[in-house]
């Protein structure tokens, strides 16, 4: 896996309950999981095996029989291809690959435990025939922004330069952990949640990381970039307007 680029994180959400992970969760994730690949006629499961593994397919096709002869197909990027493989243990079919095909592996017991902490998915409330309250809000809205427009007092929010510095600091090629970690360490709510992260259950084994460069050296240099990124943004899309959060959100996912 050394050098193997992480699926986006856009990919990552088309699959179930990956979808349920936040974007932080998702990057670390991605980090730890194992890329496989199957040629035509290779087993990928075997029935009756109690591995711990979630197998997702990303490219290709598989061929699933029971342990009664029947047969299915499951073909990547179809409804049939969100959830996991065969998950249940111990596994109910013998799964083989009918073409080259591409794999993601995530053991079982760490993905639960992100699912754990992921956020409750929350419930939209119907506020109605939607007239009156809400549409008087975006008006005002709007008007709000029509008068700092034109009063030149418009300011938009941009994102913290620690993002900034940590791209550029990993992108060359001579940087070093100590010079991405004191990038990082200029902002302290970055920092920790930097920390916070690497020692989430997906590093359980590890002993605790104590500071910011043990985080970057543990996390390696891409990853800490797409954290920092992740954190840096989601700060960019936040207001204390609920209707404009709600399409903040909207356009975030």
């Amino acid at each position: 896996m050394a050098g193997q680029e992480s699926l986006p994180l856009r990919r990552l959400k088309q699959f179930q309950p990956l979808n349920r992970l936040t974007d932080d969760q998702l990057v670390l994730l991605a980090s730890r999981a194992e890329r496989r690949t199957h040629g035509p006629g290779q087993r990928v499961v075997e029935r009756g095996v109690r591995d711990g593994l979630d197998i997702f397919l990303i490219h290709g096709s598989v061929e699933l029989e029971s342990i009664d002869g029947r047969k299915s197909t499951i073909e990547a990027d179809t409804d049939k291809a969100i959830n996991p493989i065969a998950r249940l243990q111990p596994r109910m079919y013998n799964v083989t690959a009918i073409r080259a095909s591409e794999f993601l592996v995530i053991q079982q017991d760490i993905l639960n435990q992100l699912l754990r902490a992921a956020p409750v998915p929350q419930v939209e409330m119907d506020s109605g025939d939607g007239s009156g309250d809400e549409g008087s809000e975006e008006h005002h809205l709007l008007m709000e922004f029509y008068a700092e427009l034109r009063s030149n007092q418009l300011t938009l929010p941009s994102v913290p330069d620690v993002a900034w510095k940590v791209r550029r600091t990993v992108d060359r090629e001579d940087s070093t952990a100590d010079q991405v970690a004191s990038a990082i360490s200029a902002d302290p709510s970055m920092a920790a949640k930097l920390v916070r992260a690497c020692n989430s259950p997906l590093y359980r084994g590890f002993s605790d990381v104590r500071n910011v460069r043990e985080a970057v050296i543990r996390l390696g240099m891409r990853t800490t970039r797409q954290l920092v990124t992740v954190f840096s943004m989601r700060e960019v899309f936040k207001t204390k307007q609920a209707s404009l959060q709600k399409e903040m959100d909207k356009l975030w996912r």
